[in-house]
């Protein structure tokens, strides 16, 4: 029997049919071959049209710049975002040293900068050439519904409005709050220097100076001494997303995005403060800031720009008055400081005219009668604000072609 199955069994084959074509074989090779096919058609492709876009960003530069002094080429995509991390002055002075108009590229967005004073008053002459423009990033910090942004007759109108917070009598009131403020500041600085004699970076404490006394002027005691410090701490980062060079977009953990932050708390506190003015005035009280000011004038029955301004217009005002005091005038004031402190003999000629204005009566507060016939201490200030404008420069936007010779 075992003999039987043995011939049988080593006798039997596999049918042909099968032998030949199994029912379960694929061609996997063919099929990974296609696959690969068209993942390397992509892959070209999509290198192909990057390729391509580099190459169109780098010519419209090219061909924009033309002749202008600049760099030959510029970063893919970001252009000179990058210096934006780390700004200096020199960074800035090698760009207008370049020549009197230079150009550069932040994001395919093409600026040139113009250096001289020649060229810089033909653009704020040409208005139907160019306007002013702020950052990409300025309208979500401080609000597209801001009047810094309003435009034409609404502008002009409103800004003729803002004017009478600064008539005579308003700049009375606020000299008296400036030099309070100062004098508590001073002195915090004398107790300081007494406790650490070493030189000390002046920047920051100077602005906090100037920050402190601005939304004083601006708001009185309509604010907490909390809020003027949150605001005065906050606000640094409004500053630092308002750079000329800065990554455009609001995501967390980005400059723009704690900017916006900042403002909803800055918004808060100065919301309340044209809202406790308001009651203020209500109740009869004497107006003792700009808020206070802007009220009485509102219901000045002769006042011919009457209108009702919402707690959160008037915040918004505020707003913006602080971003040019802490930003130009601390700049201003610190490089004043530094003047004073590089040349003694313009130190000694304030000093002699303060002690012939004010007759050696240091503990009263200055006047604003005393301020002017401070005549050497206003041409101080003027000398300053030309060496070292505080304002380094003002951005605008071109919407027709302006021919520089």
């Amino acid at each position: 029997m075992a003999s039987y199955f043995k011939d049988h069994s080593s006798s039997a084959s596999m049918p042909s049919s099968t032998s030949e074509a199994p029912l379960y074989s694929f061609p996997v090779n063919s099929l990974w071959t296609l696959a690969s096919g068209k993942s390397a058609t992509w892959l070209y492709t999509t290198a192909v049209i990057v390729i391509s876009l580099l190459v169109l960003e780098q010519s419209v530069y090219r061909y924009k710049k033309g002749r202008l002094p600049g760099s030959k080429w510029t970063i893919p995509i970001i252009g000179k975002f990058a210096d934006s991390t780390k700004p200096t002055m020199d960074g800035y002075q090698k760009q207008w040293y370049s020549g009197a108009l230079s150009a550069l590229s932040v994001f395919n967005i093409f600026i040139v900068m113009a250096s001289t004073n020649e060229y810089a008053r033909k653009i704020l002459n040409s208005p139907t050439y160019a306007e002013p423009c702020l950052v990409y990033s300025a309208k979500k910090v401080l609000l597209p519904e801001n009047w810094v942004f309003l435009t034409g007759k609404e502008h002009v109108d409103y800004r003729r409005g803002l004017n009478t917070l600064f008539t005579r009598k308003a700049l009375g009131i606020y000299c008296n709050i400036q030099d309070a403020i100062a004098r508590k500041h001073f002195a915090k600085w004398r107790e300081a220097a007494a406790k650490d004699p070493s030189p000390q970076p002046i920047m920051m404490t100077a602005r906090y100076l100037n920050m402190d006394t601005s939304l004083r002027v601006f708001c009185g005691n309509h604010i907490p001494e909390e809020a003027a410090i949150e605001i005065s701490d906050k606000y640094w980062d409004i500053t630092k997303a308002l750079e000329l060079v800065n990554f455009p977009f609001a995501i967390p953990g980005t400059k723009i995005y704690k900017a916006i932050q900042a403002r909803k708390s800055a918004m808060n506190w100065l919301e309340l403060a044209a809202k406790n003015a308001k009651i203020a005035m209500a109740q009869g009280a004497e107006p003792e800031c700009l808020l206070d000011h802007w009220l009485v004038t509102l219901a000045d029955p002769s006042y011919k720009g009457k209108r009702e301004f919402t707690d959160h217009e008037m915040a918004m005002v505020v707003l913006s008055f602080l971003f040019a005091s802490q930003d130009a005038m601390s700049s201003g004031l610190i490089y004043g400081f530094q003047h004073v402190a590089d040349h003694p003999e313009i130190h000694a000629k304030i000093r002699e005219e303060q002690e012939r204005v004010r007759h050696g009566d240091y503990d009263s507060p200055i006047t604003l009668e005393q301020y002017d016939q401070m005549t050497y201490l206003q041409a101080f200030v003027k000398e300053s604000l030309r060496v070292k404008p505080p304002v380094l420069m003002v951005r605008f936007v071109l919407f027709e072609c302006l021919a520089f010779n």
